[in-house]
């Protein structure tokens, strides 16, 4: 269970992450240590071919899976986790459901691998990965490109145009809605955690790699798919080892999630669902076209109280590079309540685009016509109820004096046979008078 927040070095924020000698580097641009290309180590099968990045829990290498032919992302676990058996197992448990996850927008987890025989050709990669014989290997699958974080600078200021922002987040939107769908919540949606991979580039288009929403492009001819995969990394692992490092280490906050991404529930150590992710991705679309998260000035501080403070009770300001109905509907992914957002991410990244949001709207006044309809008919059933009622207790009535007259008429006949006088109310005929002639 997610408990209430603290003071955890290993949670990434405005004030306290690392620069971008992280994650945020280009998968692709760091140099292999070994001039002559032989590999960097060797873990049974896996061949260590370069450094990709170091994040909270170490450094990830590309390596090369000597027996199914492909390149696949390696990684260590940190030794608070990895030398403690009930948290490996509970890691072993975590990874069996995101290794289920199978999704194009998905850098799958592919499996945590016993190392056996391990060898290194440099001392640094060793101290950088950190995996020895008998310690557990974490392989997935190889993700090209570059982070979102990097991708954004190639914009002036950082702040991304809003339909490249939507594309982007509709395909990670998709990921995380997949993911849901199938009761695995990510609970660390960032941007260190998202790849962008330009498709341009992998068809060898020499125009610049900026993407756009598809159907909208500012070349000619316009192309009718996206120019960018974005894949989401780390599903519920990096959550998860955070938590494990939280309990071994038992720092106060057993929290998942990065700061400046993290849901209120999360700062408050509530159930996390669906919900939650989408919270993240709401803040990361809004950095991504303003260049800041929301309460940016709240996580420089670096201070817990005033970050927690400001995401649990402040409202974030309007973008001046959406509409109102846009900021709506931003506003309403970042909502303090989980139960006040959008049913699934996917609705979020539609009403940001404008069409969901007047979709909803459309469907709330469709909604509102149905009522009326029905509460016009209800009220027609009650008045024809009404009449009815009155029309059978009238007829009621006119049978029951029909039938007391009939029963006053039998009772006056008897009484008038009981004294030898004819019924009463039947007809004489008037007596002849004779006369008598004298």
């Amino acid at each position: 269970m997610e408990r209430s927040i603290g003071s955890m070095k290993t949670m990434g924020g405005a004030g306290d992450r690392p620069p971008d000698n992280g994650m945020d580097i280009s998968l692709g641009s760091a140099d292999t240590l070994r001039p002559d290309g032989a590999p960097l180590g060797r873990i049974d099968q896996y061949e260590l071919v370069r450094e990709l990045g170091g994040g909270g829990f170490g450094v990830v290498y590309l390596a090369r899976d000597t027996v199914a032919g492909v390149d696949v992302a390696v990684k260590g676990l940190p030794p608070l986790v990895k030398n403690n058996a009930e948290e490996m197992e509970r890691i072993r448990e975590n990874f069996a459901l995101v290794a289920k996850l199978h999704h194009p927008n998905i850098a799958a987890a592919l499996v945590l691998h016993p190392a056996r025989s391990v060898s290194y050709a440099d001392e640094r990669v060793r101290q950088a990965l950190r995996v020895l014989s008998g310690d557990t290997l974490l392989v997935m699958t190889y993700a090209p490109g570059v982070t979102l974080n990097k991708w954004r600078k190639q914009f002036p200021e950082g702040k991304v145009p809003v339909a490249q922002a939507l594309e982007v987040c509709r395909q990670i939107a998709a990921a995380l809605d997949y993911a849901h769908r199938e009761k695995v919540v990510h609970r660390d949606v960032k941007p260190s955690n998202v790849m962008i991979e330009s498709l341009m580039a992998a068809r060898g288009d020499a125009r610049p790699p900026i993407p756009t929403l598809e159907g909208e492009c500012p070349h000619e001819p316009c192309p009718h798919e996206p120019q960018v995969r974005v894949r989401v990394l780390d599903f519920g692992l990096a959550a998860e080892i955070r938590s494990s490092m939280s309990r071994v280490s038992q720092e106060k906050g057993d929290t998942s999630g990065t700061r400046p991404y993290m849901a209120p529930e999360q700062w408050a150590g509530r159930r996390q669902d669906g919900c939650t992710d989408q919270y993240a991705l709401a803040a990361l679309f809004y950095e991504l076209v303003s260049g800041a998260v929301p309460f940016a000035s709240a996580f420089d501080t670096g201070d817990p109280v005033i970050m927690a403070n400001a995401a649990l009770n402040l409202k974030p300001e309007p973008l001046a590079a959406l509409s109102k109905a846009q900021n709506a509907a931003l506003l309403r992914g970042l909502a303090k309540e989980p139960g006040e957002r959008f049913a699934s991410c996917g609705e979020l990244v539609a009403a940001l685009g404008g069409t969901g949001f007047r979709g909803h709207t459309e469907a709330a006044k469709s909604s509102v016509k149905k009522a009326a309809l029905t509460l016009a008919v209800l009220a027609a059933l009650a008045a024809a109820s009404v009449l009815s009622i009155r029309s059978i207790q009238s007829y009621r009535t006119a049978q029951d004096q029909k039938r007391a007259a009939a029963e006053q008429r039998a009772r006056l006949a008897r009484m008038d046979a009981e004294n030898g006088r004819r019924p009463s109310g039947s007809k004489m005929r008037p007596r002849r008078r004779w006369r008598t002639k004298i």
